[in-house]
Protein backbone atom coordinates (compact mmCIF):
# COMPACT_ATOMS: atom_id res chain seq x y z
CA UNK A 1 0.00 0.00 0.00
CA UNK A 2 1.52 3.60 -1.60
CA UNK A 3 1.40 6.49 1.61
CA UNK A 4 -1.16 7.90 -0.71
CA UNK A 5 -3.67 5.14 -0.72
CA UNK A 6 -2.57 4.97 3.34
CA UNK A 7 -3.77 8.82 3.92
CA UNK A 8 -6.91 7.84 1.95
CA UNK A 9 -7.57 4.47 4.16
CA UNK A 10 -6.94 6.86 7.49
CA UNK A 11 -9.25 9.11 6.16
CA UNK A 12 -12.11 7.22 5.90
CA UNK A 13 -11.05 5.36 8.92
CA UNK A 14 -11.30 9.03 10.76
CA UNK A 15 -14.18 9.87 9.25
CA UNK A 16 -15.90 6.89 10.35
CA UNK A 17 -14.81 7.52 13.86
CA UNK A 18 -15.71 10.74 13.72
CA UNK A 19 -12.36 12.32 14.49
CA UNK A 20 -12.47 16.10 13.32
CA UNK A 21 -8.89 16.64 14.03
CA UNK A 22 -7.67 14.22 11.89
CA UNK A 23 -10.14 14.06 9.35
CA UNK A 24 -9.51 17.95 9.02
CA UNK A 25 -5.52 17.02 8.81
CA UNK A 26 -5.72 14.54 6.07
CA UNK A 27 -8.20 16.46 4.36
CA UNK A 28 -5.79 18.58 3.53
CA UNK A 29 -2.68 16.87 3.47
CA UNK A 30 -4.61 14.88 0.19
CA UNK A 31 -5.74 18.23 -1.70
CA UNK A 32 -2.13 19.53 -1.57
CA UNK A 33 -0.94 16.45 -3.07
CA UNK A 34 -4.00 16.49 -5.77
CA UNK A 35 -2.75 20.09 -6.37
CA UNK A 36 0.87 19.11 -6.58
CA UNK A 37 -0.72 16.23 -9.04
CA UNK A 38 -2.20 19.04 -11.13
CA UNK A 39 0.36 21.25 -11.13
CA UNK A 40 2.82 18.55 -12.52
CA UNK A 41 0.26 17.69 -15.51
CA UNK A 42 0.38 21.60 -15.95
CA UNK A 43 3.71 21.05 -16.78
CA UNK A 44 3.20 18.06 -19.09
CA UNK A 45 3.84 14.97 -16.71
CA UNK A 46 1.64 12.72 -16.26
CA UNK A 47 3.51 10.12 -14.14
CA UNK A 48 2.24 9.76 -10.43
CA UNK A 49 3.75 11.07 -7.51
CA UNK A 50 6.79 9.01 -5.81
CA UNK A 51 6.26 8.04 -2.43
CA UNK A 52 9.84 10.98 -1.85
CA UNK A 53 7.82 13.73 -3.47
CA UNK A 54 4.44 12.77 -1.38
CA UNK A 55 6.91 12.79 1.59
CA UNK A 56 8.42 16.22 0.71
CA UNK A 57 4.56 17.40 0.71
CA UNK A 58 4.23 15.51 4.42
CA UNK A 59 7.48 17.22 5.49
CA UNK A 60 6.56 20.73 4.08
CA UNK A 61 3.01 20.89 5.79
CA UNK A 62 4.81 19.57 8.83
CA UNK A 63 7.19 22.53 8.36
CA UNK A 64 4.22 25.30 8.40
CA UNK A 65 2.63 23.67 11.71
CA UNK A 66 6.17 23.11 13.27
CA UNK A 67 7.06 27.43 12.73
CA UNK A 68 3.22 28.49 13.13
CA UNK A 69 3.37 26.60 16.56
CA UNK A 70 6.87 28.44 17.32
CA UNK A 71 5.14 31.53 16.40
CA UNK A 72 1.85 31.42 18.47
CA UNK A 73 3.77 30.19 21.62
CA UNK A 74 6.23 33.67 21.36
CA UNK A 75 2.46 35.97 21.03
CA UNK A 76 1.83 33.36 24.00
CA UNK A 77 -1.54 31.79 22.14
CA UNK A 78 -1.35 28.56 24.10
CA UNK A 79 -4.57 27.77 22.32
CA UNK A 80 -3.61 27.78 18.87
CA UNK A 81 -0.19 26.41 19.76
CA UNK A 82 -1.92 23.56 21.23
CA UNK A 83 -4.00 23.25 18.00
CA UNK A 84 -0.65 23.33 15.63
CA UNK A 85 0.99 20.64 17.99
CA UNK A 86 -1.68 18.44 17.99
CA UNK A 87 -2.13 18.50 13.64
CA UNK A 88 1.73 18.43 13.53
CA UNK A 89 1.52 14.91 15.78
CA UNK A 90 -1.08 13.87 13.09
CA UNK A 91 1.69 14.65 10.05
CA UNK A 92 4.82 13.03 11.75
CA UNK A 93 2.60 9.26 12.08
CA UNK A 94 3.46 9.45 8.31
CA UNK A 95 6.85 10.59 8.18
CA UNK A 96 9.84 8.00 9.14
CA UNK A 97 11.42 8.32 12.14
CA UNK A 98 13.53 11.41 12.30
CA UNK A 99 17.14 11.55 13.74
CA UNK A 100 17.78 13.03 17.07
CA UNK A 101 20.16 16.01 17.49
CA UNK A 102 23.03 13.32 18.72
CA UNK A 103 22.48 11.17 15.63
CA UNK A 104 22.47 14.22 13.44
CA UNK A 105 25.99 15.60 15.19
CA UNK A 106 27.61 11.80 14.96
CA UNK A 107 26.78 11.63 11.29
CA UNK A 108 27.83 15.06 10.01
CA UNK A 109 31.03 14.82 12.04
CA UNK A 110 31.58 11.25 10.22
CA UNK A 111 30.82 13.16 6.75
CA UNK A 112 33.64 16.15 7.97
CA UNK A 113 35.75 13.52 9.03
CA UNK A 114 35.34 11.03 5.74
CA UNK A 115 35.29 13.97 2.82
CA UNK A 116 37.64 16.18 4.99
CA UNK A 117 35.08 19.45 4.82
CA UNK A 118 35.87 22.48 6.28
CA UNK A 119 33.27 24.73 4.92
CA UNK A 120 30.06 25.01 5.48
CA UNK A 121 28.47 25.48 2.18
CA UNK A 122 29.97 22.05 1.08
CA UNK A 123 28.86 20.39 4.23
CA UNK A 124 25.68 21.35 3.46
CA UNK A 125 25.67 19.94 0.05
CA UNK A 126 26.94 16.87 1.00
CA UNK A 127 24.47 15.98 3.88
CA UNK A 128 21.40 17.62 2.66
CA UNK A 129 20.42 14.73 0.23
CA UNK A 130 21.63 12.27 2.41
CA UNK A 131 19.28 13.68 5.49
CA UNK A 132 16.40 15.02 3.58
CA UNK A 133 13.30 13.67 5.41
CA UNK A 134 15.36 11.55 8.25
CA UNK A 135 16.29 15.06 9.68
CA UNK A 136 14.75 18.95 10.39
CA UNK A 137 17.39 21.00 7.60
CA UNK A 138 17.17 23.86 10.05
CA UNK A 139 18.68 21.39 12.98
CA UNK A 140 21.13 19.85 10.68
CA UNK A 141 22.04 23.26 9.67
CA UNK A 142 22.46 25.00 13.61
CA UNK A 143 24.35 21.57 14.45
CA UNK A 144 26.66 21.90 11.10
CA UNK A 145 27.26 25.64 12.26
CA UNK A 146 28.45 24.52 15.83
CA UNK A 147 30.59 21.62 14.60
CA UNK A 148 32.46 23.96 11.84
CA UNK A 149 33.08 26.72 14.61
CA UNK A 150 34.58 24.39 17.42
CA UNK A 151 37.00 22.83 14.86
CA UNK A 152 38.27 26.75 14.27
Amino acid sequence: MSLSEKLSADLKSAMLKKDEKRVGVLRLLISSIKNKIIERQMKGLNDPLGEDEVLSIINTEAKKRRESRDIFEKNGRTDLSEKESQELNILLEYLPKQMDKSEVEAFLKDLIHKEKISEFSLLMKKASPLLKGKADSREVSEIAKLILESKK
